[in-house]
């Protein structure tokens, strides 16, 4: 009887080493069915069902330490599915930002070729002048526009390598994507300083740190209507994202970055009520004269080392920024 049983506990046992706990279980059952159907010595069978109950306690380790491994393995899948689910929204998000910058330069373009065949018409030496000035602005205009454009993507990729790094709990201190994605995005400011100096705000205060509580409105100019309104958001209500960046993972500086813009130009802000703690979304223009205590870092002072002199050459100015901007828009794209 004591053979039968030490066979049975090396089978139970190399089954469990194989991890199949199941058939552990009903060798387990079975042998105890069988020691209580014919055994019938009280000392015997109190020995037997000991061995047995050893088994079973065996058994039970192995079946929560399987269940603890599948739960680890479903938390891992749920944390990488939600990490593929924000980066294939925020690649949505630079797709379609991509496609609007294109198609406004185009038009942009198409725009400015209608004014050089103009100009190739006027015969009078001051019409000519007159369109080449015209010209000229729509050209800033357009530099204006890719540079407003850049920076919102390489802030979206910052923004993203920044998530991603906090989903993950990696240190973002010393994080070479995110290193790589603020160098990218200092070489641009850089490089559009002389432009950035006569950008606007939207005429809205708020907070130093996220979530960015609107604390004063000044001026919120509608880009619905042109109206100044006041009923756009509520003081307290936060700031969660500009043309759908979010704002989570970046500082006030960073923030105001986005904002800001050529005048005119609207930008879209996605607040969240404070009492009802919905989103919601308005549309704004930009045209408030900051002061100098406002301004973003980057238009306050040169960053890396790009325009020193924005009232001097201004065509060294443009030449630079448009360098600039067209290495920062290849770097995008390839990304």
């Amino acid at each position: 009887l004591m053979t039968w049983l030490d066979g049975l506990m090396k089978e139970a046992d190399s089954l469990l080493v194989t991890g199949k706990v199941e058939e552990a279980r009903q060798l387990y059952h079975d042998g105890t069915s069988q020691c209580l159907g014919t055994v019938f010595d009280e000392e015997m069978l109190s020995t037997l069902l000991k061995r047995f109950d050893d088994l079973s306690d065996r058994i039970t380790k192995m079946e929560e330490k399987q269940a603890a491994d599948k739960k680890m393995m479903e938390d891992e899948k749920e944390r990488l599915t939600k990490i593929a689910m924000e980066s294939g929204r925020q690649a949505e998000v630079e797709l379609q930002a991509r496609k609007t910058l294109e198609e406004e330069l185009r038009a942009s373009r198409a725009e400015a070729e209608a004014l050089r065949k103009r100009l190739e018409m006027e015969t009078s030496e001051q019409n000519r002048r007159q369109l080449e000035r015209q010209e000229m602005i729509l050209r800033n205009n357009e530099n204006d526009l890719v540079a407003r454009k850049t920076e919102d993507l390489l802030t979206a990729d910052l923004a993203l390598a920044r998530e991603i790094a906090n989903m993950r709990n990696e240190d973002m201190i010393g994080n070479s994507k995110i290193a790589e994605a603020e160098k990218r995005l200092r070489e641009v400011q850089s490089a559009s300083f002389a432009l950035r100096k006569s950008w606007k705000g939207v005429g809205m205060r708020i907070e130093e740190h996220f979530p960015f509580s609107v604390l004063y409105i000044q001026a919120l100019l509608s880009a619905d209507d042109g109206r100044v309104r006041t009923d756009l958001v509520k003081l307290g209500d936060s700031l969660c994202a500009v043309n759908e960046v979010e704002t989570r993972h970046l500082s006030l500086n960073e923030v105001k970055e986005l904002i800001i813009g050529p005048q005119g130009t609207s930008v879209t802000l996605t607040m969240q009520c404070c009492q009802t703690r919905k989103r919601y979304r308005i549309r704004v223009k930009r045209h408030f004269d900051m002061d100098e205590a406002e301004l973003p870092l980057s238009v306050r002072v040169v960053v890396g080392g790009g325009v020193t002199d924005p009232i001097g050459n201004f065509g060294s100015i443009f030449q630079s920024a448009t360098m600039g901007l067209q290495q920062g828009l290849n770097s995008v794209v390839r990304q």
